[in-house]
Order: structure tokens, then sequence, then C-alpha cells
């Protein structure tokens, strides 16, 4: 029973300190936060379709690797690229 009431003692002090390491946090709504290409992460998805907050994609299969070299020719295939992007948007439609 003592090591029980100790416990929930230690827990109870340590709940401000938490809370004050949290204060310090840099958040996404802060503005400061930046993707690894230097820019500024806000809410909402990005011009990719991810969605750094709630870590959802909802984009092209080119999009998820951000325009990469080997995946050009698939991109500059206009139909089927189009084709993949209006399926990203409208996410009731699937093949």
């Amino acid at each position: 029973m003592k090591k029980i009431l100790l416990f929930a003692l230690f827990i109870l002090a340590s709940m401000p300190l938490a809370s004050m390491a949290f204060a310090q946090c840099t958040t996404i709504q802060d503005g400061t936060l930046l993707t690894s290409d230097g820019r500024v992460i806000e809410t909402g998805f990005d011009e990719w379709g991810y969605n750094y907050q709630a870590h959802m994609f909802n984009g092209g299969y080119c999009d998820a690797y951000r325009n990469a070299d080997w995946c050009q020719a698939y991109k500059d295939d206009e139909a089927c690229y189009a084709m993949e992007r209006r399926m990203a948007q409208q996410p009731g439609l699937r093949r």
C-alpha cells in the first residue's frame, strides 16, 4: 500500500513539470516548424497531398515522392496522371 501511495504522490508531483515541458514544444500552429526543404509547415494538406498535423496522405503516386526524377515518365503521361489526381481528390472513387 505504501508503494502505491508513493507512486501516486510522485505522479501528482511530476504533473506540473510535464506541463512546463510541453509548453516549450514547437507546434505547427507556431509557424516556425520547417519541412526538410526549408518551407514552413502549415495546417491542412500541402501541395503534394500530405497533412503533417493529421499524418495523412491524399495525393497521387508521384506526389508521395515529391516529384522524384524516376517518377517523371509516369507524371509526364498526362492522361494517367490526371486520372490518379481525380481519384485522390474523390475518396469514394476506387479502381
